[in-house]
């Protein structure tokens, strides 16, 4: 199981605010820890604007827009992973 967080810059302020939670489970876990892995080692992805899709297997989602901040694994079980955008756009379903 990965509990993904994902933040986001707040508007003219310092600091960041959660806008979306979902646990993942098994495959689907699996692959998004990987690519969270990889975006996270490299230093060129680092502002870079991208599209994130998170889907939780039981219909619901995420799509957020907008330059990659950072990614924090937390703990060395990598259960649990920090995103934090500058979001451009998101939606959920």
């Amino acid at each position: 199981m990965l509990e993904v967080n994902l933040h986001r810059q707040k508007d003219k302020a310092v600091g960041f605010e959660s806008f979306w939670s979902v646990q993942l489970d098994g495959k689907n876990a699996q692959k998004t820890s990987d690519l969270l892995l990889l975006l996270q080692s490299d230093p060129h992805m680092q502002g870079e604007l991208l599209s994130l899709r998170f889907k939780d297997g039981k219909g619901g989602g995420c799509l957020a827009s907008g330059a990659l901040l950072e990614i924090k694994f937390a703990g060395n079980d990598s259960k649990k992973v920090d995103v934090y955008l500058a979001v451009d756009k998101w939606r959920s379903w």
